[in-house]
């Protein structure tokens, strides 16, 4: 690296200015680039299971940066007037990813007038004016200072959005990066921030049912919660309901039942419980996809049991032949097998089957 103790304060602004321009060329170039990795799905075979894992994990953005050029790469494959304004320095970066979700045929140039020259947070007021807010995320947060033995470790915040707004840190209310699957919409709920040890401040927007549904069941359970605290009441119903989902997803059970012989002539696609558990156990719950240099995905999102030689060719089922796959992943493993053409036709339904 040069050495700038030479620049006089002129020659170090020009050169500053300078630097800046080439910076705006780099990330357009990036963003386009980013776009195309994301359309031929390249990071599927890098054991990442969307786009947004491949940013942060392999290319080592951080969360928020992964967003913001994810968000403008999809805007600007529809919309090159967007990476244009860009490279001009007519927008910033996180000025575009706040447009980018809004814009549709026709409106690119009216957005990138109300927003040449704005700061963030004048762009996200503008924004406010013109679309109705939509209510925020729900999140888990851990506490910054440790209650006392007495207080529950979960607190739960419920009401209208003015309500709370009212109870949120300020670093809360901020939208962190969606993440993008196979489905580009699906969107993952922001990452808790760590502020504490082993206790989590839990808050949620709740609806007028969902209310009244909370208060019977406060008054219901004031035999064994007599002060009605909702923090225990939903500890308890979290653990009976993911006791009950994972019966369903993983034929998780305290008295196994003997399995069933499957006919020979009509062997069921059914995987059998007992199966289910020992794949489940064994590749710890998480996607086991190993990409060519060795990395495994690891996502524990949307798991799926995935026949490495498929059902389809095998017929029948064994724990060995059986591993967890994302839904991206099962669905990338399957376009290998079958080709893409086909499997395109088959989710479609209008395959051959």
């Amino acid at each position: 690296m040069s050495s700038l103790e030479g620049l006089s304060n002129d020659q170090l602004l020009t050169e500053t200015r300078k630097l800046v321009q080439r910076e705006r060329g780099f990330e357009v170039e990036l963003v386009r680039h980013l776009g195309e990795v994301e359309s031929r799905r390249l990071y599927l075979g890098r054991a990442c299971s969307s786009m947004f894992d491949y940013c942060v994990k392999v290319l080592g953005f951080s969360e928020c940066v992964a967003y913001k050029r994810i968000a403008v790469a999809r805007a600007g494959r529809r919309f090159s007037g967007l990476l244009d304004a860009l490279h001009k320095g007519e927008i910033h970066l996180t000025g575009a990813s706040l447009i980018a979700p809004h814009l549709a045929d026709g409106e690119l140039g009216d957005w990138l007038a109300m927003s040449r020259g704005a700061t963030a947070r004048e762009i996200k007021q503008r924004i406010a004016e013109r679309k109705p807010q939509e209510p925020g995320s729900n999140f888990v947060r851990k506490l910054a200072v440790k209650p006392p033995a007495a207080q529950v470790a979960w607190s739960c915040v419920y009401g209208s959005e003015e309500t709370r707004e009212r109870s949120l840190p300020a670093q809360a209310k901020t939208n962190l990066p969606a993440e993008n699957s196979s489905a580009p919409t699906t969107a993952r709920a922001p990452h808790p921030e760590p502020l504490g040890e082993s206790r989590y401040s839990v808050r949620f927007v709740a609806d007028a049912d969902v209310h009244a549904q909370l208060e019977e069941l406060r008054d219901l359970l004031r035999h064994t919660i007599p002060d009605g605290d909702v923090g225990k009441i939903l500890a308890k119903a979290i653990g009976e309901l993911l006791e009950r989902v994972k019966k369903q997803k993983v034929g998780t059970c305290t008295r196994p039942r003997t399995p069933r012989a499957s006919s020979a002539e009509s062997p069921s696609r059914h995987i059998p419980a007992e199966m289910r558990r020992s794949v489940w156990e064994r590749d710890g719950g998480r996607c086991a996809y190993v990409s060519l240099d060795g990395t495994r995905c690891g996502e524990t999102g949307r798991i799926e049991f995935h026949h490495q030689v498929p059902w389809a060719r095998c017929r029948e089922h064994e724990v060995d032949n059986i591993a967890l796959r994302c839904r991206a992943h099962n669905h990338y493993e399957a376009e290998l097998a079958f080709g893409t053409e086909k499997m395109s036709r088959w989710r479609t339904g209008t395959g051959d089957g």
